[in-house]
């Protein structure tokens, strides 16, 4: 969980990542996807994947001041992760 100019908020990483370069990173992210929708005219931008040999990084706006991004092994269980990723954006776009 980062705020959109990529401060982290919450993360559950090992010592070994970076928690303020994912966030930066995921802010990044939400904001190249929004200008992406803005220039197709697709709507607003709820959520983005980036997937890799090894695994998929999910980011979902979080209202428009946070963005949630989640880390998965490659195989995850995809609609259960949406339900539950998406539920938790709602959650926090209501706080933040």
């Amino acid at each position: 969980m980062a705020t959109t100019d990529g401060l982290p908020i919450a993360q559950t990483f090992s010592d070994t990542t970076d928690s303020n370069r994912v966030a930066a990173m995921a802010a990044t992210a939400l904001g190249l996807g929004k200008r992406i929708n803005d220039t197709l005219g697709t709507g607003d931008l709820t959520e983005m994947s980036v997937s890799g040999v090894d695994g998929q990084v999910y980011v979902y706006a979080t209202g428009r001041k946070g963005v949630l991004a989640v880390v998965t092994p490659t195989g995850m269980n995809l609609g259960l992760l949406h339900m539950e990723a998406r539920d938790a954006a709602r959650t926090v776009a209501l706080v933040l």
